[in-house]
């Protein structure tokens, strides 16, 4: 859960979640205004990211995605992602032991 949702529920808040939607063209990210906040719009790759309810965000995608407009709309995963120092850390340390694992193991394979 991020800080923001961590805040919102100890204020007694609802919880917001991200959906993504691709757009055919970018003039109608105004139509969307309805189904929640939209917080960012590329005129360039014409998609919209916009805050829904978290309760609702599986309903509201799907109606959204049922729009003649949208291409494609999805649930963002950015809740799931770990953007603290000390993950970051061991994650590396993780990831530079198994490259040095498989380096012993490949070392006969070298020319």
């Amino acid at each position: 859960m991020s800080e923001v949702n961590r805040q919102f529920a100890a204020a007694g808040l609802l919880k917001r979640i991200d959906l993504i939607v691709w757009l055919h063209r970018g003039s109608d990210q105004r139509r969307l205004r309805k189904y929640g906040d939209i917080v960012y719009y590329s005129a360039r790759k014409h998609y919209v990211i916009m805050y829904v309810d978290q309760a609702e965000a599986e309903q509201v995608c799907q109606q959204v995605s049922h729009l003649p407009f949208v291409k494609r709309a999805e649930i963002s995963n950015r809740d799931d992602l770990h953007f603290d120092a000390d993950y970051q850390t061991k994650l590396m340390q993780r990831l530079a032991q198994e490259a040095d694992r498989l380096r012993e193991e490949n070392e006969d394979l070298r020319v």
